[in-house]
């Protein structure tokens, strides 16, 4: 028997608090921008999504609306700690 395992919604989204949080030490001007353009995108995803599926019940997996939901969160959650631990004073921002 094959043992087959994939990703759940836990580790989906420490990939994801990983991935913005190496993003955003690496450039903050990069991951505001990824993340003012991801969120809008996967909100309006997921709207579709979830009145396409109140429509008409298909089979997509409900880890689907969970990862969207969290794709939605994290970001905001680790763009306003970034602010925070900035001070909002960010290089891009800065004239020289």
């Amino acid at each position: 028997m094959e043992n087959k395992r994939s990703f759940g919604l836990t580790e989906l989204a420490i990939v994801e608090i990983i991935l913005f949080m190496i993003l955003w030490l690496s450039s903050e001007y990069l991951a505001t921008l990824i993340s003012v353009i991801i969120i809008p995108i996967c909100a309006g995803i997921l709207i579709v999504s979830l009145i396409a599926e109140i429509i008409e019940k298909s089979r997509v997996p409900r880890l689907y609306f969970k990862f969207l939901g969290i794709t939605i969160i994290i970001p905001l959650i680790i763009g306003f700690i970034f602010t925070l631990l900035y001070g909002g004073n960010f290089d891009w921002l800065q004239n020289d």
